[in-house]
């Protein structure tokens, strides 16, 4: 039985000398890997898979494969600003990765986040300001897996705890914000992209802030993860 599905492209790597592999997050089929056969050959299809793209893929084979066999693929929105402006498809880049290593393999699809992704990602390719785009995608991811950070900073509780998720009185764990990283964590909590774009975040401020969301994912998700393009990210501000 064939099943048609949309998915957006989170990495793809070869599988044999013709063939890719495409680990994507689907509409039908959640966080999914899929078999592309002859596809490495094809180098006007191969530029289509860019991170973040989307594409409908027509897929056999038994519904819980793990790996599940690709019979057609069609690009279905060319977010062309994201393939062409080196500083957005290196932002699409690093953001792909990070869902890579945050989101799970799941049994279906969840039609909210599906489409939360698309809306996002749509934004990131239109918008003309996106120094602090990612920011504000990592925490409204976060509040999608599960574990958003909760509450605003007070004067009674000054210190983010990033393991407990919200701000409390004291100070004194390992976990815990010192005033100021909770000053700049707390300035960027539950803003829309709308809000988070006229803020103004300088350079170091702005990578401060990508440690702390790092190590509150680590946190949250028990398990360390290396991103290979936060260098590249980072530069790209410089």
């Amino acid at each position: 039985m064939v099943q048609i599905t949309r998915v957006i492209v989170i990495h793809t790597f070869p599988y044999s000398d013709t063939s890719l592999i495409l680990k994507g997050y689907s509409e039908k089929f959640g966080y999914s890997s899929f078999l592309l056969k002859g596809f490495k050959r094809n180098r006007k299809q191969k530029v289509i898979l860019h991170p973040l793209a989307l594409v409908e893929i027509a897929t056999s084979g038994q519904h819980q494969s793990t790996l599940k066999l690709a019979r057609s693929i069609d690009l279905q929105n060319p977010f062309s600003q994201i393939l062409m402006d080196p500083v957005k498809s290196g932002m699409a880049m690093f953001l792909a990765e990070w869902l890579g290593f945050t989101i799970n393999e799941d049994k279906e699809g969840d039609p909210e986040f599906f489409n939360w992704l698309i809306s996002a990602i749509d934004s990131l390719n239109h918008s003309n300001s996106i120094a602090n785009f990612h920011i504000w995608f990592l925490l409204k991811l976060s509040s999608f897996l599960g574990f958003g950070p909760q509450g605003n900073k007070t004067s009674l509780k000054p210190h983010f705890d990033l393991r407990e998720g919200y701000f409390t009185d004291q100070g004194s764990s390992n976990e815990n914000l010192n005033e100021q990283e909770s000053i700049l964590f707390n300035k960027v909590l539950n803003l829309s992209l709308e809000e988070i774009v006229l803020i103004k975040i300088n350079k170091i401020d702005r990578a401060t802030l990508l440690r702390l969301i790092h190590r509150y994912f680590q946190l949250h998700l028990e398990k360390e993860f290396t991103l290979k393009s936060l260098d590249v990210l980072v530069q790209l501000y410089d």
